[in-house]
């Protein structure tokens, strides 16, 4: 039940933290002041900023439930953008799809994905959390997904010179045109790309 700004408070305390797995969760029969239903992700960048010395390996989880007879997952929202280039030490990072580039292209604030990466990153992974709610439509537009990658990818050197890999991981079943995509970024720009579906390695 920690959510930002309390991480931060931990974060604060625990400066030798190299590794970090944060579930981001939210509840509205438990909302308050702090557990809202905002995805604060200058707010997350700010309390990781206080670890950015030593933290190498993050997760970030993320889930959200309403109550049992509710049709759908309650609404969720954002509030600033992602970018985790000054958490300078990060080698591994695993994020939902949504903190990145929000539930659509067109909720999207993500301008290059490579200026929001640490140079010392060595492997990201993107997975599908919150894909069970009613915002989330990357599964109608693959096309704007495997775009920004490819503005990444195709510069990789200059912004994540480290890089190893990327795998995109979930419980759904990608489309076709994704996995196409993906699989022609891999070969053109000669980084390992993984794709998994439930908990399968369908490709890399």
């Amino acid at each position: 039940m920690v959510r930002e700004g309390y991480l931060g408070q931990l974060s604060s305390v625990t400066r030798g933290l190299r590794k970090l797995k944060w579930y981001w969760l939210y509840r509205p029969d438990i909302a308050d002041n702090f557990v809202t239903d905002t995805i604060d992700l200058d707010q997350i960048a700010k309390d990781l900023s206080r670890i950015q010395e030593t933290l190498t390996d993050l997760t970030i989880e993320a889930g959200s439930y309403g109550w049992p007879s509710d049709i759908y997952m309650p609404p969720l929202h954002f509030n600033g953008s992602f970018n985790l280039s000054e958490i300078h030490m990060l080698e591994r990072i695993e994020i939902p799809l949504p903190f990145m580039l929000g539930f659509s292209p067109s909720t999207s604030k993500m301008l290059h994905l490579g200026e929001a990466l640490p140079k010392s990153l060595e492997w990201l992974t993107v997975t599908d959390d919150l894909c069970f709610q009613e915002e989330w439509e990357w599964n109608l537009d693959t096309f704007h997904l495997v775009g920004v990658l490819r503005s990444w990818l195709q510069d990789w050197r200059r912004f994540t010179p480290r890089l190893r890999g990327f795998c995109l991981s979930g419980e759904q079943d990608w489309q076709d045109e994704m996995l196409h995509g993906l699989e022609d970024l891999a070969s053109e720009f000669g980084v390992q790309i993984r794709i998994i579906e439930n908990g399968i390695t369908v490709f890399g």
